[in-house]
């Protein structure tokens, strides 16, 4: 198994700083980079070192390195997950929280200059990035304060 980096869209969230925040407070502190999924099917398997950035509305808001893999929720890990209203939880990846980057409103990436690097929407899907080449790019393109 390899590497990736992969970005996830996310819907659940009302707009880029609810995404943000969620980001910075509960997953880094409450749920110990603990990250619950509903769907699975298109993104395969992840494993430790992987990278995912986070996906909603026009920008890509933080990024993370997973520290274990996809795996199945456990029944007790459901009930930690309050915040997102009772919604059905099939699996979860842990992210090691020291590397949670959760961006300023300044460092928003935006969507479409993401999508012109990897010739890919990425508002549906799992979206994989392909070369280390494409990382740099979308990473040159967070504004530094």
């Amino acid at each position: 198994m390899t590497k990736k980096i992969v970005i996830f869209p996310h819907s659940i969230f009302k707009n880029e700083e609810d995404l943000r925040n969620w980001l910075d407070g509960p997953l880094k502190l409450k749920h110990e980079g603990k990250y619950p999924l509903t769907r699975t099917k298109s993104l395969g398997q992840l494993e430790e070192g992987s990278i995912v950035f986070f996906h909603i509305n026009s920008h890509i808001v933080g990024l993370a390195v997973v520290e274990e893999g996809l795996r199945p929720i456990k029944k007790e890990e459901i009930v930690n997950y309050d915040e997102f209203n009772n919604k059905k939880f099939s699996n979860i990846i842990k992210f090691f929280p020291g590397s949670i980057w959760a961006f300023s409103n300044e460092e928003f990436i935006p969507r479409g200059e993401v999508e012109k690097i990897l010739n890919k929407d990425i508002r549906q899907y799992y979206t994989n990035i392909d070369t280390l080449g494409d990382l740099l790019k979308i990473l040159a393109l967070i504004k530094h304060r």
